[in-house]
């Protein structure tokens, strides 16, 4: 159903839907790498995205795609960083 609301261009239904799904069962991979992709790319909250990746890999340490999914979350980190203003 999230991905239905998202790609009717609801990201806000789609990430109440998603919560609901991870509030019934915490271990719910795709929902839970779902809310991040929508976080991220939707909402443009990239925190928000690294913290439902993080919940993921925290909730299901055995997760499938672990290195790669640990990987994107180092390029978002890295990306906030660049963000961030220089401080002299």
């Amino acid at each position: 159903m999230a991905v239905c609301y998202r790609r009717s261009g609801n990201p806000d239904k789609a990430i109440e839907e998603l919560k609901k799904v991870i509030s019934i069962d915490p271990r719910h991979p795709q929902s839970r790498y779902n809310l991040g992709v929508i976080l991220i790319h939707d909402k443009n909250d990239i925190e928000g995205g690294i913290q439902a990746w993080e919940g993921l890999l925290e909730n299901i340490p055995e997760y499938r795609y672990r290195d790669s999914l640990e990987a994107e979350i180092a390029k978002m980190r890295a990306m906030v960083e660049s963000m961030k203003p220089k401080t002299k």
